[in-house]
């Protein structure tokens, strides 16, 4: 096993781990010939992985990050009397950001003293932000207005999208000592070599040999962020989408798409794309007699919705519909006293609906818990 490690800039850093495997029963009885011939053995499989990251510093409002991570294998066919090999490329690349829009603000916007959303963490940003500034706008009213915006998107944390695209092609059966090209193994191209004609020759042929492929693509999608309306209600939120395609020379080509979705209708069809979302409400116990009775009382509600469908060779097989309240309502408390009496409630609401062709089942699921816990 062989692992390189090199950081190019304090940005972008490459990683590069090369394992072999290889078989030595014939230096059972000359072990010195492995150094003397210098002979590897019979090699049974090769693994090649590149992890490779750039995350630049110059954009402290959006912090960017890119990756991608392409891995590479290929194994012997111990079984088979043919010289034959399976290969298989996967290849990954990834976009994360953070955007943080009162960080943007600020780049030309400085707030009043004492009006600054930046809490822990932050101050050590924001005072690196003020040596970067370029632009203090001076305007009465555009400052009134890059004021009410700055204080309004303070509540919300960082919005952070990632997505991800990555991709498998794989084949079986092909002749063991071809040598894949790096443009396969890094997943930039779907054919071993640079000429496809290469993989299905005439030594398959005429040796019977049945090569196969799969091709796999992925494409991923995620937005998160947190809202803080008021200090003690947090709302988290998320929107998620996601498409797979699989083409395979043996089986049928497929595609699945999923996606964050309230369903409305009979068959959830009516319904339209939306986050997901919890929402938890804390320091109740300020309020009212509560104070009096509890030492912590908190709130929360969740939703969870998502639509999938499945296509065959492009045919819709089924579509399938869910929405999850978990909870619609949930309550948490803990008393006072030197016999804390702890108190846990929560009513769940769900339903699955799945489509296909003209059929509908739909599932209903309703649930209340309750816990009470007595320490002594």
């Amino acid at each position: 096993e062989f692992l390189l490690n090199h950081k190019f800039t304090k940005t972008l850093g490459s990683t590069y781990n090369l394992q072999i495997d290889s078989n030595l029963d014939k230096f059972k009885e000359n072990k010195w010939g492995i150094i003397q011939n210098m002979d590897p053995g019979r090699i049974d499989g090769i693994t090649e992985k590149f992890t490779n990251t750039y995350k630049p510093d110059f954009m402290k409002w959006l912090n960017p990050e890119i990756t991608f991570n392409p891995t590479y294998t290929w194994d012997l066919n111990l079984l088979s009397e043919t010289n034959t090999a399976d290969v298989k490329s996967y290849s990954k690349f990834g976009t994360k950001l953070g955007l943080n829009i009162p960080y943007f603000i600020e780049l030309f916007y400085t707030p009043d003293k004492g009006k600054s959303s930046r809490r822990g963490r932050g101050s050590r940003n924001s005072s690196s932000n003020k040596n970067n500034k370029k632009i203090n706008i001076q305007n009465p009213t555009a400052r009134w207005i890059l004021g009410k915006l700055y204080s309004l998107t303070s509540k919300i944390k960082t919005i952070t999208p990632n997505y991800t695209y990555s991709t498998t092609h794989k084949y079986n059966n092909i002749q063991a000592d071809l040598n894949p090209s790096y443009l396969y193994r890094f997943g930039l191209h779907e054919s071993p070599f640079y000429k496809s004609g290469l993989v299905y020759g005439e030594s398959t042929d005429s040796e019977n040999i049945v090569i196969s492929d799969e091709h796999i693509y992925v494409e991923d999608l995620r937005v998160n962020t947190t809202i803080n309306i008021v200090n003690s209600v947090t709302t988290s939120l998320e929107y998620k989408t996601s498409n797979t395609l699989n083409e395979s020379s043996t089986t049928s080509n497929s595609k699945n798409t999923s996606e964050t979705y309230f369903p409305i209708g009979t068959r959830g069809d009516q319904g339209f794309p939306i986050t997901n979302w919890n929402i938890n409400w804390t320091k109740i116990e300020k309020f009212w007699l509560f104070e009096k009775l509890f030492k912590s009382v908190s709130l929360s509600h969740g939703f969870n919705g998502e639509k999938s469908t499945t296509f065959s060779n492009s045919a819709l097989q089924n579509e399938q519909y869910s929405m999850h309240f978990s909870p619609i309502i949930g309550f948490n408390s803990t008393t006072k006293g030197l016999n804390p009496i702890t108190i846990n409630a929560h009513y769940n609401l769900g339903q699955n609906i799945k489509n296909t062709n003209e059929t509908t089942e739909r599932d209903h699921t309703s649930q209340i818990s309750a816990s009470i816990k007595y320490k002594k």
